[in-house]
């Protein structure tokens, strides 16, 4: 088995993996829609050439097994950072600048990790494959943590992350306004 950063010839692949994810995604929380009339193929040409991202996949034999949607966040624009400081630096009394609301530690997110079917759970450890080659990739851009989410009802995937090393940190609550 390979990982390596996806490539335009893998684009179609990618896309049909992508379809079996938002099926499942789906089913685990019917509250989160795709957006209508995605073009996948756009879609993921436009993710793969991310200066602070990358989509990493796990093939063997000219199959795709699994893939990973990775980028470096935690850094807000400098001019909001500027704004946002000074504002709280007004509100709280304090000289401009001294705000420490906003770190500039970037960090690794984890945005999607799909293993096709048959390769969930199997010899290969596909899936730990595509997290260690996602931390060097992290490793080489400086990055020193990375985060991912899973679905509440996804036992499996919380257990897999953890089995790696991850910690739960927090939980994100959503109240719908409709």
């Amino acid at each position: 088995m390979d990982t390596r950063t996806c490539t335009p010839d893998d684009l179609h692949r990618l896309a049909a993996l992508c379809a079996e994810q938002l099926d499942l995604q789906r089913s685990l929380d019917a509250e989160r829609p795709v957006a209508p009339g995605l073009d996948m193929l756009e879609y993921l040409s436009g993710r793969c050439a991310r200066p602070h991202g990358a989509i990493l996949v796990a093939s063997e034999a000219n199959e795709l097994l699994g893939y990973v949607d990775i980028g470096i966040v935690g850094t807000p624009p400098r001019s909001l950072r500027s704004r946002t400081r000074a504002a709280i630096s007004r509100m709280l009394g304090r000289p401009r600048g001294s705000s420490s609301l906003f770190a500039d530690v970037p960090k690794g997110f984890i945005y999607d990790l799909f293993i096709a079917e048959p390769f969930r759970h199997s010899e290969l450890r596909v899936g730990a494959a595509l997290v260690r080659a996602s931390f060097q990739w992290f490793e080489s851009r400086g990055v020193d943590s990375v985060e991912a989410t899973v679905a509440v009802e996804n036992d499996s995937a919380r257990r897999f992350f953890e089995k790696l090393g991850f910690v739960a940190t927090r939980i994100l609550l959503r109240s719908s306004l409709t």
